[in-house]
This record gives C-alpha cells, sequence and structure tokens, in this order.
C-alpha cells in the first residue's frame, strides 16, 4: 500500500509539473508573439517617418524639378509646333 500511495503521489506531482509546463509555454506564445508583432510594427513606424521626414526636407526641391519639367514639356511642344509648320510652309512651296 505504500508503493501504491508513493507511486499516485509521484504520479500526481508529474501530472502538475506537466500542466504547469503546458501554462508556462501558452503564457509564452501569447506575449512571445505579441512581442514580435509589436517589434515589427515599431520598425516600420520608424521606416516610414524617416521616410516622411526626408521627403518633406525634400518637397522644395520637389516642386523645382515639377515645375523644370513642366517648362520643359511645354518649350518641347512649341518647338515641335514651329517645326511641323516650317515643315508645311516648306511642303506648299
Amino acid at each position: 500500500e505504500k508503493e501504491m500511495m508513493a507511486a499516485k503521489n509521484n504520479f500526481e506531482r508529474e501530472r502538475f509539473n506537466f500542466m504547469s509546463s503546458l501554462a508556462s509555454i501558452e503564457s509564452r506564445k501569447k506575449y512571445e508573439f505579441l512581442e514580435a508583432i509589436s517589434t515589427t510594427m515599431e520598425a516600420h513606424l520608424r521606416y516610414f517617418k524617416q521616410g516622411y521626414e526626408i521627403l518633406s526636407e525634400m518637397e522644395p526641391y520637389i516642386q523645382h524639378v515639377l515645375s523644370f519639367t513642366q517648362v520643359s514639356k511645354e518649350a518641347a511642344q512649341k518647338e515641335r509646333l514651329e517645326l511641323d509648320e516650317r515643315m508645311a510652309q516648306y511642303l506648299e512651296e
């Protein structure tokens, strides 16, 4: 009977140890997942914030390039129209 009680006590102790290990694993899965997600989100936030700040500093230059591009486009269209007119005049002669 002593052996039976010792075996039962050992079984119960091991069962509680096993359940404690499972609970610990479940708990760790929750916070490790949340930690990984929040770390990733923070990295994305910093990346895009830094990109926004850099582009904000470049905004005047970007506007300058856009206006230069528009002027160049209009000049090219004007030159093409003039060339088309000259070609038409030449063909009429």
